[in-house]
């Protein structure tokens, strides 16, 4: 398949950092908008400070590490499903 000749907009790095900058101020600014709504919590621990800003945090950070170590549970060769067995021969 023949690859197109123009470049996709971000190939270029500053449009990258643009873009992490851009989502850094956006999670900056609606962190410092938390406390000035009311969130109607319905457990206790939605209480705490900040709550919708941590816990999705260490809950991404929980999940990239188990996977991490799941992923050694459960790894298994590139062709594992393409080898004959003894018996198919």
């Amino acid at each position: 398949m023949k690859q197109p000749d123009r470049k996709h907009w971000l190939d270029d790095p500053r449009h990258v950092t643009w873009l992490w900058r851009g989502l850094v101020a956006f999670g900056l600014f609606v962190t410092l908008l938390e406390p000035l709504i009311d969130l109607h919590p319905h457990f206790e621990v939605e209480n705490q400070p900040f709550f919708y800003d941590w816990f999705p945090f260490f809950s991404y950070v929980f999940i990239v590490l188990f996977s991490k170590e799941l992923r050694k549970l459960l790894w298994r060769p590139a062709d594992y499903y393409e080898r004959e067995t003894e018996d198919d021969s």
